[in-house]
């Protein structure tokens, strides 16, 4: 069976296939999941992996947005992707230009209290995007 999706359909599938590979582990091996990432982020100086972060985040959103960039009342569901693109585009460039500020937010949602709750939500969001990608578009 050949999977029939649309470019946004692919958009949502690729964002969903993305969120969860972050969200599962999250819920299943926290302490690894913080111990490799707030390494990896909360460096003094910015190096590769920051650049790399910022550059695939803000090439993901241009490709987005090169799809569709309008935002109109009477888009429907496919409103969802270049909200996505405009997000990804500000997030990578908050990264770029507030590093310590990106640092800060990432400390803050891998705290040990916090880490199931978005978890939770970045399953949930997953899964909101594969129903886009498989039901919508």
């Amino acid at each position: 069976m050949i999977m029939d999706l649309s470019l946004y359909g692919l958009i949502a599938f690729l964002m969903g296939g993305v969120i969860l590979s972050f969200a599962l582990p999250m819920l299943v091996a926290p302490q690894m999941i913080r111990r490799e990432v707030l390494n990896a982020v909360t460096k003094e100086t910015p190096g590769f992996g920051h650049l790399a972060f910022v550059f695939l985040t803000v090439i993901f959103g241009l490709w987005i947005l090169s799809i569709e960039y309008r935002l109109s009342t009477d888009m429907g569901w496919n409103i969802v992707i270049p909200i996505l693109g405009y997000l990804s585009v500000l997030k990578g460039i908050i990264a770029l230009w507030w590093p310590k500020w990106m640092k800060e937010l990432v400390r803050d949602v891998y705290k040990e209290g916090t880490m199931a709750a978005w978890g939770i939500l970045a399953i949930a969001f997953g899964i909101f995007m594969w129903w886009l990608a498989f039901s919508v578009y």
